[in-house]
């Protein structure tokens, strides 16, 4: 194995195969035009035979203007409208027999530019195919579809229509789409496999309690809380706001008020609804502060916490809750894999 070396543009040899390494703004562009100068002026070589290949049309365009005024700048020298200004343009003017020769050969380059070999990796190989398409025994009229995106867009839009219409249950959709099934998902899942052909997008490991179990526990929790916070929520509350035990940069008075509202308005709800669960999604980190453990963690020192059975039914009522995202979740994954699939096999049947 040949060990790695700092890489010097002036000097790297223009034969062989050459493996170049570098990071985010260490100068990778002005390295290949230095070295497509050489090429041009040391090699002898036209622009019809240098082959560049970038990754965006972006970046092409940009190396084109790059390569072509960093051909101009050679020139300048070569004619001694100024001197060399760094060491490739140095180590070339030091080793031209010819300067007269060397400008002939920027001239041409610079007069076919229009020709120059920078491509996209997908425009290279739609000009591979186009230049070889009677010995590779394929159609000449190939052409290259500019609408790729736009193409996994629909089929991202209508997986997504067809996922909303069987979701029929407010309930469970509200729940799917807050553990992840979204249109942008599925957008991202798509590209992510388009990008990475091989990368599967895996079920979670399984919960440990279906949807339909995880719901009619949530629902259980939630009739037990609303049992006990319509006879004791005033008792909680005051007792609350007068524990001389509870740290009050943690239970503010007007915190306490804020949580207690919501526990009303949760406990006013007649059903495990969409308005239930949303309550639910907005509240349940604040109303961990209410548990047991959370309660005996933020008291003062010689204290006891406040204890309550209304403080242990909050706790059961967001166990179960967490209980029910890891169901959706784990629901989303799969009809985020099994949508991907069929999106990808509708793509490529395209």
């Amino acid at each position: 194995m040949i060990a790695p070396r700092v890489l010097d543009a002036a000097t790297l040899p223009l034969q062989g195969r050459h493996l170049i390494e570098a990071s985010a703004g260490t100068g990778k562009t002005h390295t290949l035009t230095d070295l497509y100068l050489r090429l041009v002026v040391e090699a002898g070589r036209a622009v019809e035979q240098i082959l560049v290949v970038t990754f965006t049309k972006a970046a092409t365009a940009e190396m084109k203007a790059r390569i072509r005024h960093r051909l101009l700048q050679a020139r300048a020298v070569f004619t001694r409208a100024r001197p060399p200004a760094d060491a490739v343009e140095r180590a070339l003017w030091d080793g031209a027999a010819d300067p007269a020769q060397c400008v002939r050969q920027l001239d041409a380059a610079l007069m076919g530019f229009d020709r120059a070999a920078v491509f996209t990796l997908h425009g290279f190989c739609l000009s591979a195919l186009g230049d070889h398409a009677f010995s590779a025994g394929l159609p000449t009229h190939l052409a290259l579809s500019v609408e790729e995106d736009e193409a996994v867009a629909t089929v991202a839009r209508d997986l997504w229509r067809r996922l909303e219409g069987a979701l029929d249950d407010p309930c469970r959709a509200f729940g799917l789409r807050r553990a992840g099934l979204t249109p942008k998902q599925l957008l991202e899942d798509l590209g992510l496999r388009q990008r990475h052909p091989l990368a599967q997008l895996n079920p979670l490991a399984m919960s440990p309690q279906s949807e339909a179990v995880a719901w009619a526990e949530l629902e259980a929790a939630l009739q037990a809380f609303r049992a006990q916070w319509r006879d004791a929520g005033g008792v909680v509350r005051q007792l609350l706001l007068d524990s001389p035990a509870l740290n009050r940069q943690t239970y503010k008075p007007e915190k306490i008020t804020c949580w207690c509202d919501a526990l009303d308005r949760l406990a006013d709800m007649p059903a495990l609804e969409l308005d239930a669960l949303q309550l639910l999604d907005e509240q349940a980190e604040d109303w961990t502060v209410l548990t047991p453990i959370r309660l005996a963690g933020r008291i003062k020192k010689g204290h006891t916490a406040p204890a309550h059975p209304l403080f242990e039914a909050i706790a059961e009522l967001l166990d179960a809750w967490e209980r029910m995202g890891e169901a959706w979740r784990a629901a989303a994954r799969i009809q985020r894999r099994d949508a991907l699939e069929e999106a990808v096999v509708r793509l490529q049947a395209d």
